[in-house]
């Protein structure tokens, strides 16, 4: 992500998009960015940036090749601050972080996009945002190249470091995992797939799993490949670079519906891996069926129960067409593949995350459960609000999300036993933060590769 290429200089709009894409909460980020484009030092020239940049990438250059020595160091520092004054992200003369809000929360959050929450991450607790003095923010991760050596504020944020064999900068711990387990070949030709596929780069925990099951298919194992697609609900384009379409709900087609536009765009590139690391496999493809359960839903879209299962037969059969040369197996996740498990799953792991027993979600994942149902409702307001047509409190928001991420461990609860020993690969098309919540039960032990937030 190159300072000349995120077009921030007086379009609060296009600014809004990116920190939305870099993960800010929408609110906030049309905040920062009234905020950011009025302040004076938020009109730089171009020039100065772009001077600025190739003052870094000098830099850069000796850093990688080890001719970076103490003085160098200094000059680094220097010329980081530099950039981020230029580009307004930095008050020159000032290290607090209270003398910089909300322009410094700005640089954490290119940070974070940069490299991955995996390797950088940070909290600000509650209360503690405005007040001089009180702003401390917390690193639960350090960030660091595959080395272990510490990079510097600006070169992440402004992804100067090319990394592995021209891999951007948030992927070169990944990537030296992947070599490092995989071989060199294997490994950078898998990145490279994940990477341009814009599949979620997983956590450490995952990317361990999704280790094993290729080494498993290695040695010969058929490796199972899964997925869970939405029915095909009604949505219309945003213009927001970030989440470029919107969900209305006020219609239920029987093509390809959104999250399943992600699935068929993944399952290509993905398969023609294991063709080419000559690892058998299969694809099985499911449509989530249960959603008919809702009254609420079927009024939405205007369809009862059994025109929702016919709607959902013609999605699958559209999804096989559109990839002819892959062989899938296609099914109703409730009504064909859960064999009555549904019902019992769910309401199972409704009643325990409702008791705050999220089973191996922390284990699997590293993720904080809580925290995570916490940013799901915070961060989804406008989109249950346009799912049940009305407007929802915080209590309300968070009794939805525990329901739908109890649907996510139920599927993960079924695929996981169905599939007992086999080596298997959730590919999943939406909302990667719910897919935490797939490993809560023990028979769900497989990795999940998510699609980048399309909605």
């Amino acid at each position: 992500m190159r300072f000349h290429e995120l077009r921030l200089i007086g379009e609060v709009n296009g600014l809004v998009n990116f920190l939305v894409e870099v993960g800010m909460p929408t609110d906030e980020a049309r905040r920062v960015a009234d905020y950011h484009l009025k302040e004076p030092l938020a009109a730089p020239s171009l020039a100065k940036i772009e001077a600025a940049v190739e003052t870094m990438r000098q830099i850069d250059a000796d850093f990688r090749a080890g001719r970076l020595n103490r003085r160098g160091r200094r000059r680094q520092l220097r010329a980081s601050q530099n950039l981020f004054t230029v580009a307004g992200l930095w008050y020159p003369g000032s290290s607090s972080l209270a003398a910089g809000w909300p322009r410094n929360k700005f640089c954490w959050y290119l940070l974070r996009h940069a490299f991955g929450a995996e390797n950088f991450d940070f909290l600000i607790p509650d209360g503690a945002c405005h007040a001089p003095g009180r702003n401390r923010i917390e690193f639960p991760a350090l960030m660091s190249d595959s080395h272990g050596e510490q990079l510097p504020l600006v070169l992440a944020a402004a992804g100067l470091i090319d990394g592995v064999s021209g891999l951007p900068a948030h992927i070169i711990k990944k990537a030296s995992r992947l070599v490092e387990d995989l071989g060199n070949d294997l490994g950078l030709n898998l990145i490279r797939v994940l990477f341009k596929a814009k599949i979620v780069l997983p956590p450490d925990k995952v990317l361990a799993q999704l280790i094993s099951v290729i080494k498993r298919g290695l040695a010969g194992e058929e490796v199972v490949l899964a997925s869970v697609i939405c029915p095909d609900y009604g949505y219309v384009p945003t213009g927001n670079i970030a989440t470029p379409y919107r969900y209305t709900f006020d219609s239920l087609g029987s093509g390809i519906g959104l999250v399943a536009q992600q699935v068929v765009r993944l399952l290509p590139p993905l398969v023609e891996f294991f063709r080419e690391a000559g690892i058998k496999h299969r694809v099985v493809l499911a449509i989530g069926d249960f959603e008919r359960n809702s009254p609420e839903i079927c009024r939405r879209v205007g369809c009862d129960q059994v025109e929702f299962l016919n709607r959902c037969q013609g999605s699958l059969v559209a999804c096989q067409q559109s990839l002819p040369e892959i062989p899938i197996e296609s099914l109703l996740f409730q009504e064909q593949w859960a064999n009555g498990r549904w019902l019992d799953y769910l309401a199972t792991a409704i009643q325990e995350m409702k008791a705050g027993k999220f089973g191996l979600v922390r284990a699997r994942t590293g993720k904080d459960p809580d925290r995570e149902i916490l940013f799901i409702a915070t961060d989804s307001q406008s989109f249950y609000d346009h799912w049940y047509d009305r407007h929802h409190v915080t209590e309300e928001l968070l009794q939805l999300v525990i329901a739908q991420a109890a649907e996510y461990a139920a599927v993960g609860r079924i695929m996981g036993e169905d599939f007992s020993g086999q080596p298997l690969i959730q590919i999943a098309g939406d909302r990667p933060k719910m897919h935490a919540f797939d490993s809560m039960y023990p028979a769900a032990d497989f990795p999940t590769l998510c699609a980048e937030r399309s909605y």
